[in-house]
């Protein structure tokens, strides 16, 4: 099948109509347990059992306002788990090559990287990782516009640029996903202005397939999509908005489906606060939320349970969010989070399910008082 027949198919089947050349290579049947890299250690997730039958159909087949034929309606609880490495972490290259590649055993099949993330490291290694798996298999994501902690260049010749270079880094002919990364950090109206229709040209081009936008405050997405064609945008990311603390993404679910994108809630651990170990020093978080989260952490370590599988689990179960993304940086953990996602949907059965329970309950009671308290990201004017 060509790549217009693929993405006709794909559209087609968003409208209603079953997909063209059913059997086709680009519409396989597939157990969708998706796989994300950042700084080379790398992002599982996970479907549980539910089946995909278009490869790319998930990123906004499950938000749009169109209706679905029934095959689809069976996948509406697909939830994704990300394995993230800070990036201030030491990079194993071994081990981020074995990471993915245990993942797609799995059946894991959709990689997220950025030139951001390792310094460009995380890109080349994934490269290297994918040269041993099927291309047709599986969606490759990667990022423009953000190159460094303070490096931010959204201009049309640079992304160009930068989705030129990120091609021959991961020794791919074309990416899935194209994301502007962190649009916060730079000029909205240059982001419509110039930044999408430069990547509309390399989608013309066939060098990406559909094109995203990711930030922290909801109100830079928004603020994109309200001045841009339906269409412009396949994909938002977001983070840190639908978690223990902080679920103000699910009141903006109807605006996000009425503009027909797909949606991906990306650290459901809230950048660490939701840990064992807590945030790194540089969280931006408000120190009365610092104090919540750590007084939400300590207890489940009392009562013998680990905060970070209460909010993996907790993210996951929303139906109406399709991919969740939280970090892991090793094969085992990729394992691990996946047991956990498949436990949260009830389709692997936990011992520790009751207890669990009580104990969110109290978690989410001990969090009540800084719910949907936030911190401010990028410029002032984009909050």
């Amino acid at each position: 099948m060509s790549q217009r027949t693929a993405d006709e198919s794909y559209i087609a089947w968003l409208q209603g109509a079953p997909p063209a050349a059913a059997g086709a290579t680009t519409t396989i049947q597939y157990k969708v347990q998706s796989i994300f890299v950042y700084d080379a250690c790398f992002t599982a997730q996970v479907a549980g059992q539910h089946w995909l039958r278009c490869l790319s159909a998930w990123v906004r087949g499950f938000t749009s306002r169109r209706s679905v034929p029934d095959p689809l309606c069976k996948c509406r609880r697909i939830h994704h788990a990300i394995i993230k490495c800070a990036e201030q972490r030491e990079i194993n290259e071994a081990e981020g090559i074995k990471s993915v590649h245990e993942a797609f055993k799995l059946g894991i099949n959709f990689f997220d990287t950025s030139p951001f993330y390792g310094g460009t490291k995380s890109e080349t290694v994934l490269g290297k990782a994918l040269k041993d798996l099927p291309r047709d298999k599986i969606i490759v994501s990667t990022k423009v516009g953000r190159y460094g902690q303070e490096y931010f260049d959204f201009s049309a010749e640079r992304v160009t640029a930068s989705v030129q270079e990120s091609l021959q880094r991961l020794q791919i002919p074309y990416i899935d996903i194209i994301q502007c990364h962190d649009i916060e950090f730079g000029s909205l109206d240059q982001v419509i202005n110039e930044t999408l229709p430069a990547l509309q040209q390399l989608k013309a081009q066939g060098l990406v397939r559909f094109i995203g936008i990711t930030g922290l405050p909801l109100k830079a997405l928004q603020y994109v999509l309200d001045r841009v064609p339906t269409g412009t945008v396949d994909v938002i990311l977001s983070y840190c908005h639908y978690c223990l603390n902080d679920t103000s993404l699910q009141d903006q679910i109807p605006y996000f489906q009425e503009k027909q994108v797909g949606i991906i809630s990306a650290s459901p651990l809230s950048m660490g606060l939701l840990t064992p170990q807590g945030p790194p020093e540089w969280h931006a978080a408000p120190p009365e939320l610092k104090e919540a989260a750590k007084a939400a952490a300590d207890y489940c370590q009392g009562q013998g349970l680990d905060i970070a599988k209460l909010a993996v689990q907790f993210a996951v179960r929303n139906p109406s969010i399709s991919t969740t993304l939280v970090g892991m940086a090793s094969s085992e953990v990729v394992h691990a989070n996946v047991q956990a996602v498949l436990q949260a949907l009830d389709i692997q059965p936990s011992e520790a399910a009751r207890a669990e329970a009580r104990v969110l309950e109290e978690v989410q009671r001990i969090l009540a008082p800084v719910k949907d308290m936030g911190w401010p990201s990028g410029r002032p004017e984009n909050q």
